[in-house]
């Protein structure tokens, strides 16, 4: 079921794939720190929820021990939500380094890539990650790999394991397992000789979990759980807490938030979440829809008929001036404490920490069935309540939780407790400690 971390054992004990020479020297670097490399394209300040989670285990990381450092390339100017980091880009030429900054106490080194996205984007930061891989001086002893990755990776994927560095990528939704049959063939035989070229998989749920084995990924698969910082999302304390964000978004006190975390796209069910408020809104003309993501372009895409049926249910709403898209958010928390109720109309998924986040801070949490849902993330009706995936269901079931303030607050605490006892983020970052260490004996 499983393959070990590294490569087959030869004769005498060394990996019939490393030279010796190279084997010898990661067994003695065990006397040292770990270095660990993460490597993305886009990283903080860029919107994802990966990269926000793995933001979040740096410092855990470090003090388990381990020196840490991050490897990126730089974000599309429309993505950039601090700072005039294009201007200090700008001064660099395509596949050169920029100084080294400091996010969350970690080095973030970060590569100047093209602005089009495409192949050559891609190679630039392959060639980037290599030239970094390859420095004695910045060399990894393992990398793990976040974020978009193509077959186009694999040669490289294979020189980091010549050169003795374990390489492993995180699965962090099931758009990557689970594909419509036409797409089988072609796309899901890619992925699997991509994934299992990684000394490693990991993934967050154990619906990727099962995807991963069904399409035949031959390499060790291993399940690490999302971790939440309960420091960070916690209940408000008071009212006071929330309202000035309220305010700032023309939400009354005794206005009610309806919030989704997450890009306004798709595959996210954006445009089913806004029907709803629409059919919603007329019995509660004091219910107030939030969009807290990005809210992409989609014209270039589906041939524009997700933008139009946004615009014509804004179109349709009796007070339109109450949904809001406040874009990307760097404070979650806040607006998630601010918030009534969290909604994911998602169709797709893998382990969304939106949700974990949410329930953390004891909002009430209304889904809809998505691929991906696991019994790890709650029970139905104790710590979310689940309705069917059309906007008439959507909008009862958030009509029912609006007029009922004991169900409200019984799935609000018992989303809190859930995610003290099974997701506390000391225990994921733990795991990624002891499975690093694992790739590297």
């Amino acid at each position: 079921m499983y393959s070990s971390p590294i490569a087959p054992t030869g004769i005498y004990g060394f990996p019939e794939t490393l030279p010796r020479k190279t084997w010898y020297l990661r067994v003695m670097s065990h006397t040292k720190k770990i270095k660990l490399c993460f490597a993305s394209p886009q990283f903080f300040p860029t919107y994802g929820g990966a990269h926000q989670r793995y933001l979040r285990y740096l410092p855990g990381l470090a003090a388990e021990g381990l020196d840490v450092c991050v490897f990126a390339g730089t974000a599309t100017e429309e993505k950039v939500t601090r700072g005039n980091a294009t201007s200090v880009w700008s001064k660099y030429r395509v596949g050169e380094m920029i100084p080294a900054e400091r996010i969350n106490g970690t080095p973030v080194h970060r590569l100047r890539l093209p602005e089009r996205k495409g192949g050559y984007r891609r190679w630039v930061f392959n060639r980037g990650l290599d030239r970094f891989c390859s420095d004695p001086t910045t060399r990894p002893d393992v990398l793990h790999m976040l974020g978009t990755i193509r077959v186009g990776s694999i040669p490289f994927v294979k020189r980091y394991q010549r050169l003795g560095i374990p390489t492993l990528y995180s699965v962090t939704t099931a758009s990557k397992t689970v594909r419509k049959k036409r797409f089988f063939d072609r796309r899901l035989l890619k992925f699997r000789v991509l994934f299992s070229t990684m000394d490693c998989v990991v993934a967050n749920s154990p619906a990727v979990i099962d995807g991963l084995r069904e399409m035949g990924v031959s390499t060790r698969l291993e399940l690490i759980q999302n971790g939440v910082d309960l420091d960070k999302f916690h209940p408000a304390r008071s009212p006071e807490q929330s309202r000035a964000l309220r305010d700032s978004l023309g939400i009354g006190p005794d206005d009610r938030m309806i919030l989704a975390v997450g890009a306004v796209m798709p595959r996210k069910g954006s445009d089913l979440l806004l029907d709803a408020w629409v059919r919603l809104s007329k019995k509660h003309p004091d219910a107030h829809l939030v969009f807290a993501g990005p809210r992409y372009d989609i014209a270039q895409t589906e041939k524009g008929e997700f933008r139009q049926r946004m615009e014509g249910l804004l179109r349709a709403a009796p007070d339109p001036d109450r949904v809001h898209f406040p874009g990307i958010v760097e404070d979650v928390p806040s607006y998630l404490r601010a918030a009534d109720l969290f909604v994911l109309a998602s169709r797709l998924e893998g382990m969304p920490n939106s949700v974990l986040e949410a329930m953390a801070c004891a909002v009430p949490v209304v889904m809809t069935p998505f691929v991906g849902l696991s019994a790890d993330l709650g029970r139905t009706d104790q710590e979310y309540l689940l309705v069917d995936r059309n906007a008439e269901a959507l909008a009862q079931g958030l009509d029912r939780l609006l007029e009922d303030v004991e169900l409200r607050g019984a799935l609000g605490r018992s989303g809190r407790c859930w995610v003290e006892t099974h997701w506390p983020l000391e225990a994921s970052v733990r795991r990624h400690a002891e499975l690093y260490e694992q790739l590297v004996q």
